[in-house]
């Protein structure tokens, strides 16, 4: 899941397929070669996924929906998604990380692991382009807060 906590006009690339089954919030890189992305454990040349609604029976049909349902956080492979850039002073929320709740601390140095948040160690670690916000609680769901830097 990926949530914006701040918004404004971002570079989101939408030519590439998945690779490989992904879920929405994840980290990647681009196979600009191959026109694909798959999740990275790098923070060189990475973007977070995002997609927009899949549309199903009952989505047509204008039932109710959960951002939070499997078919809606879900890339499959061959699917086009988004591919936002990180840009100095985004802020997100995502529940792609293996954080505890004692590492969640706000102004904490984050880095990616198989295309989740992990921390860079402790504060006043060696400095990343991400930084924790702690966690967030988003209609029941625990995601962890970071801003790029």
């Amino acid at each position: 899941m990926l949530r914006d906590l701040q918004s404004f006009a971002v570079n989101v690339n939408g030519q590439c397929k998945a690779s490989a089954q992904i879920v929405r919030g994840s980290f990647v890189q681009i196979s600009e070669v191959a026109k694909t992305f798959a999740v990275t454990s790098s923070l060189t040349d990475a973007f977070i996924v995002d997609k927009d609604m899949t549309i199903t029976k009952a989505t047509s049909i204008g039932e109710p929906y959960s951002d939070y349902d499997t078919e809606q956080d879900t890339i499959v492979v061959g699917e086009y998604a988004g591919l936002i850039s990180l840009q100095k002073g985004v802020r997100k929320a995502t529940s792609e990380y293996t954080v505890s709740d004692a590492e969640a601390v706000a102004d904490l140095y984050l880095t990616v692991v198989g295309g989740k948040l992990v921390t860079s160690g402790t504060l006043g670690a060696t400095p990343t382009n991400i930084k924790s916000l702690g966690f967030i609680t988003d209609n029941g769901h625990k995601l962890l807060g970071f801003r790029i830097v």
